[in-house]
This record gives C-alpha cells, structure tokens and sequence, in this order.
C-alpha cells in the first residue's frame, strides 16, 4: 500500500461492469452469472522482502466477520493465513470544520473484530490480545505489526540494521554536541 491514501474514494467502474446485469447483453444470462468475483481487500507485505504476509478480508460492519470463502481458498493456496476483519466505524454526517455533508464510507474507527478464517478457527472471534473480542485501533495496529514481525526475513533484516547502526550509529535529533558551526567565507557574506 502506498503510504498515502491516493485518491480518497474507490473507483467503482470495473466492479459495476463485471455484475451479471452488465454482462447478461453480451455473453448471456448463463455465462454473465458464471463470472464469479470478489475484490481483494488486502494483502499485508513486508516491506523489506516483499513477501506476502497475510490476507485481509475487510467490511465496515458491527455484525461478526464474515466467512469470505474465496479469500480462505486463495490464502490456503498460497499457504498464507487469512483474517476476515470487521471495522467499527463512527459515521459522521457532516464536516466538523466546514459542516459540509459527508458520505457514509468515513469516519474515525472505533473498533475491529478479527476472525482467523485461514487456517480456519472455530472461535468465532479471534484476537491476539488475550481473547478480547473486539481490537481498539490502536491494539489492531500491534497486532498487524506483530504479522510482519514474523516475517522469515527478519533476521536479515536485524543483521542488516546492526550493520547500519554500527557504520551509522542513529543519533538524538536533540543533540547537537558534537555539531561544529563554521563562520561562512567573507565572500559568501554580503
């Protein structure tokens, strides 16, 4: 994921030509509704290997998770576990600074509930963090971090920052010690 939010929406165009309605004109009743598909909602990486960590069905939901069965098939597929994940949302109708009306789709996140789906665990809710059923955002933050501290590439990537510190040790953004200020040549100053 971009470490920035691109657009602010979801373009909806290719999703509302691929439904059966759309496709029944051009391939018939039969084959449009044999188009089976779902958009992939995430697909946590790590950023130094470029590994595929984990798959993320999500729906801004206060129901419990839902089973997403085709991503659980491709997560086993692809020997990766997959979490269905519902989000909690605050649904703000209208800008706090201008009080402009605002659509349904933003609004701080209160909660998530997370459910294992691959490999596939009984429990209905699943949390990390001692069985809690739901994960305050700041608790799903951890917990994600925790996913891609498991990466096999960690401990190269360890080594490879002991290596860096020690040609490059990381220094206090407030010390300024060893800093030597130079007088600027009299030609560069007018």
């Amino acid at each position: 994921m971009s470490s920035g939010e691109r657009t602010g929406f979801r373009d909806l165009t290719y999703s509302m030509w691929h439904r059966e309605a759309n496709l029944r004109p051009v391939l018939g009743r039969r084959a449009a509704w044999e188009l089976g598909m779902v958009d992939i909602d995430g697909c946590e990486y790590c950023v130094y290997c470029k590994e595929a960590l984990a798959l993320i069905e999500t729906q801004r939901s206060t129901a419990p998770p839902k089973n997403a069965s085709v991503t659980a098939g491709l997560a086993h597929k692809a020997g990766l576990p997959a979490y269905s994940v519902s989000v909690v949302a605050e649904a703000p109708n209208y800008c706090t600074d201008c009080g402009a009306p605002l659509p349904a789709t933003y609004g701080p996140i209160r909660r998530f509930r997370v459910r294992q789906i691959e490999p596939y665990n009984r429990t209905e809710l699943v949390s990390p963090l001692d069985g809690a059923v739901g994960l305050s955002p700041e608790e799903y933050a951890r917990w994600l971090h925790s996913i891609h501290q498991a990466c096999a590439c960690r401990a190269k990537r360890e080594a490879i920052e002991t290596e860096i510190e020690a040609v490059a040790p990381v220094r206090d953004p407030d010390d300024w010690s060893d800093v030597v200020v130079r007088r600027p040549p009299d030609w560069m100053v007018a």
